[in-house]
C-alpha cells in the first residue's frame, strides 16, 4: 500500500503541475516517478485521457501497472494468519491445561481439608466431591491433545 500511495502522490503532483501548465514541475515529477509506475503511466498517456471518454482513469487502473512485492505480501499475509489461527489453538488448549490443574489442585484441597471435620459424612461427601472432580479431571486430560514432545 505504501508504494501504491506513494505513485499516487507523485502522479496527484504531476496531474496539478499539468493543470498548471507547469512544464518545469511536471518534468521534476515525471523524473520521480518508480521504474513500473513509469510504464503503466506511458501507457496511460497513450490512450490519450484528455480527450478520450474511454481512457482508464489514470495509471494504476492500466495493466501494467504492477506493484513489486504485492504477491509476497499476499503470501506472507497468508503465513501470518495461519500463524495466528494456529497460536489461537495452542491457547485455547493451554486454557484447557490450567483449568484441569485447578480441578486436580481442588481435589487434593477436598481430601485435605475432609480429614480437619470429625463427622463422618461430611469427610465423605468431600471425599465423594473430590472423586467426582477426579473423573471429571482424568476425563478431560484424557480428550485434551498430547503436548508436543
Amino acid at each position: 500500500m505504501e508504494i501504491r500511495n506513494l505513485d499516487s502522490t507523485f502522479f496527484n503532483a504531476w496531474l496539478n503541475a499539468y493543470a498548471a501548465g507547469s512544464d518545469r514541475v511536471i518534468a521534476i515529477t515525471e523524473r520521480r516517478f518508480r521504474p513500473a509506475f513509469r510504464a503503466a503511466f506511458d501507457a496511460w498517456r497513450a490512450t490519450k485521457p484528455e480527450t478520450n471518454p474511454h481512457a482508464p482513469p489514470g495509471p494504476t487502473y492500466m495493466p501494467q501497472y504492477k506493484q513489486p512485492a504485492k504477491a509476497q505480501a499476499i503470501a506472507l499475509d497468508a503465513r501470518a494468519t495461519a500463524a495466528f489461527n494456529e497460536g489461537s489453538q495452542a491457547g485455547a488448549t493451554a486454557d484447557k491445561y490450567v483449568r484441569t490443574t485447578v480441578l486436580l489442585a481442588t481435589v487434593l484441597f477436598l481430601v485435605g481439608l475432609s480429614t480437619h471435620f470429625p463427622l463422618h459424612s461430611v469427610r465423605y461427601g468431600l471425599v465423594g466431591l473430590g472423586a467426582v472432580l477426579l473423573v471429571v479431571s482424568a476425563v478431560q486430560l484424557l480428550t485434551l491433545p498430547r503436548p508436543p514432545s
